[in-house]
Order: C-alpha cells, then structure tokens, then sequence
C-alpha cells in the first residue's frame, strides 16, 4: 500500500472518532457533585488571612474548610477530598515559589488534580507575568467579590463538574497546554465520549493510547478521564 493510500485510510479512521458534540442535549451527568446537595460540595480557601465563610454558610454551601498556609511540611494530597479550591497570592506558599506564592500552588494544585475547579483569588493586582499561572487554572477572581456573586461562580464551578462537556472541554486545554498530539486527544475524546454514551467501561482503551509520552506527561490528566467514566459508570447502574 503505498503511502497516499496510509495517509487516506488514518484519516479515514479519524473522522469516524466520537467528538464531545456528540453528548449535546444528552442529559448526562457525571455525577461528581449535585446542585440540589450543593452543601456537600466541598470547598477549601487557602488565606493567610482566613476566609469569613459564614456568609457562604448561610447560603448552603456548608462544606467550607480554610487553610492559611502552605509551606515544606505541608502535602498535596490534602487538597484531593476537596471539589472547589479558592488560593489567594501573597503570603501563602512562599517556600514553594517566593515570588509566584500562591498562584504557583495553584498552578501545582491543577496539574496534580485535573478534574477539580481551582481559582485563583486576590486583593491585589498581579504583574502580567502572572498570566501563565492563571492560564492553568479555572478561574481568576477578585477578593472582595460580592457574596452574592461568589456564590453564582461557585455555581458555575459546580455545574462544571457535572457536566461531561465541561469537563472534556478542561480537560483538553490541560492536554494542549501538555503539548499531547491532536491525534491523541481525539483518540482520548472519542473513548471518552463513547463510555458515556454506551455505558461501558473503555478505559483500557484510553490507558493503551501512548505515542512514547502520553503517559509520561500527562498521567494525572488521563486519571481523571479514566475516573469521571468510572464514577458515571457506577452511578448509572
């Protein structure tokens, strides 16, 4: 077969792959989290100052935790029970990046954690140098945001982690910022897409697609796909 004929037969193959539209007006949910017990909804603010989260309280959201700092006897892994992280800038991880602080942490949160909303919230007016770090994570807010208005984002927060195209749709930028193939990504998108819509359990697909770095840059992002199927799998049993 010559190489015209190869070139036309993947490209043939591609086409065929499931995209994420093919979940539009669907009706599914992953199941992670649920508006109507949005005081389940985990929510930790990382504050050198605290966070007054009574207001929050007050208006269902129960589940809020504070943490004032991160420093070298801290650990990632207290951050995964949560579902929502809020970490202002200055003052709160200064042994982990002097100068980035906690948009560094942030940054770091995301990338050990694909699948949770992580918000970069500040008082402050941050260099333009900080655009990177706030290119990673899924928000970037004022501080003194009204309660009101917090409450409408962590909202939208919430109804993100439900909704399976909002969930690939951050998955993807995760993917594209780890420079993985387009040719992969559609890979992992069709398998993805095609678990959820025929309620079978293809993530021995998804962790067999490797062009030599796949695994080795992106495991966590690949966890999370891998576990959202998982977890909407067992739900919807």
């Amino acid at each position: 077969m010559g190489v015209l004929s190869l070139l036309k037969k993947r490209k043939q193959k591609l086409d065929d792959l499931l995209t994420i539209d093919k979940l539009k007006g669907k009706n599914i949910k992953l199941g992670t989290v649920d508006m109507k017990e949005k005081k389940n909804v985990k929510i930790l603010f990382v504050d050198d100052e605290g966070f007054d989260t009574q207001v929050l309280q007050n208006l269902g959201y129960l589940d809020i935790q504070k943490m004032y700092k991160y420093d070298n006897e801290s650990r990632m892994d207290e951050f995964e029970k949560y579902d929502i992280i809020f970490c202002d800038i200055n003052g709160i991880a200064k042994e982990l990046d002097s100068v980035y602080q906690g948009a560094a942490l942030a940054k770091l949160i995301k990338q050990t954690y694909p699948s949770k909303i992580v918000v970069i919230y500040s008082a402050k007016q941050q260099y333009l140098t900080f655009n990177s770090y706030y290119e990673e994570v899924d928000d970037v807010i004022v501080k003194n945001v009204p309660p009101a208005d917090l409450a409408n984002k962590i909202n939208i927060y919430i109804n993100k982690l439900n909704d399976p195209i909002e969930f690939w749709n951050n998955i993807r930028k995760q993917l594209i910022n780890k420079n993985i193939s387009s040719t992969d990504i559609s890979l992992l998108e069709h398998y993805y897409v095609k678990s959820l819509l025929d309620k079978k359990d293809y993530t021995k697909d998804i962790n067999n697609i490797n062009d030599g770095n796949i695994l080795s840059t992106a495991t966590a992002i690949i966890t999370a796909i891998t576990s959202a199927i998982e977890l909407y799998l067992a739900v919807t049993k």
